[in-house]
């Protein structure tokens, strides 16, 4: 059996079927499945479930895309080593109707036996006015974590009261993201430090009491000049008063959109949903954003700070694209 191998399958998710190409590490108990509308999701043995965004420019997004008209999933390459997926998509809302006229984006992932993975996303802006919605940026990454049912957040997530350290990967810097109980048993976020904007590059680390933790990183070195995220929504913090929790999709929004952070009120649920921790976006008006655009992630699985830290940075070395 090869160390890394991806595979259609007929899949099952938390109690939820549908078809999904399904990468496997041989020597590790995570996976990753493209699975509903083809969002990847690592997915941890105990049913918790970890995604890293794409990108959107709100309504407009792949969620809104039920039966896949817009989008297509390809295997591109195999090797003993690593594995290459392509995610083709336009940006659509409901009724298939396309943001700007024309925008598309592609994102390829590449895993490595190691658990990490390079996410490369090219946007391609569209051409044609739009004068409802959305005139100044991108959403290009959020990630969150996907709640088995019957389960609030801060059971997959928090260590200590830690949910997400972040980690500047040029130096000592860091501060950690907490989620704490308030009254009623909703929950608030707290610790975000605006100068992280100020940062040449970001790793955020997902803290879990298993170990194993889910992390993304950037820099300006992985973006585009001029396009490094400038804005950030912290769920509890910097975006709402509280933690906010949704049915997970593929509802449409206004079926799943759930305001409750009430940790027994979500555990209730017998459906899953999933709970955003952070949003990165850049700002610009529409006129003046190009196509196409090309941004990269360093996304996977890591044991614990250093070994990420370490990691992040010999991969950041390796983008001179943007230089």
């Amino acid at each position: 059996m090869p160390r890394i191998s991806a595979r259609w399958e007929e899949y099952e998710y938390l109690g939820e079927k549908d078809s999904a190409l399904v990468v496997r590490w041989r020597d590790q108990e995570y996976h990753v499945a493209f699975w509903r509308n083809y969002v990847p999701i690592w997915v941890f043995p105990d049913g918790a479930g970890f995604y890293f965004g794409w990108i959107e420019a709100a309504p407009y997004e792949c969620l809104c895309d039920d039966d896949r008209e817009h989008m297509s999933l390809e295997l591109i390459e195999e090797t003993e080593s690593y594995v290459v997926v392509r995610w083709s998509l336009d940006l659509v809302t409901f009724g298939g109707r396309v943001y700007r006229g024309n925008t598309k984006v592609v994102e390829e992932y590449r895993f490595d036996t190691d658990g990490f993975c390079t996410r490369r996303a090219t946007l391609c802006h569209g051409e044609r006015p739009d004068i409802k919605r959305n005139k100044n940026g991108y959403e290009i990454c959020e990630f969150g974590v996907i709640n088995p049912p019957g389960t609030s957040p801060l059971d997959s997530v928090g260590r200590e009261g830690v949910v997400d350290l972040v980690v500047d990967p040029e130096g000592e810097r860091s501060f950690e993201l907490k989620w704490e109980i308030t009254g009623e048993d909703t929950v608030k976020a707290l610790g975000w430090q605006k100068e992280v904007a100020e940062w040449n590059g970001q790793i955020h680390i997902i803290q879990r009491t298993c170990g194993i933790c889910p992390f993304v990183a950037f820099g300006k070195d992985s973006m585009p000049k001029e396009y490094y995220p400038t804005k950030y929504l912290v769920w509890g913090d910097t975006f709402e008063d509280e933690v906010l929790t949704f049915y997970h999709w593929p509802k449409k929004v206004d079926e799943y959109y759930l305001y409750e952070a009430n940790q027994n009120l979500v555990r209730q649920l017998l459906e899953p949903t999933h709970t955003p921790i952070l949003s990165c976006q850049f700002r610009k008006e529409c006129e003046l954003i190009e196509r196409p655009l090309t941004f990269e992630w360093l996304i996977g699985v890591g044991i614990d700070e250093k070994s990420i830290g370490n990691k992040v940075r010999e991969w950041l070395k390796d983008r001179p694209m943007h230089q």
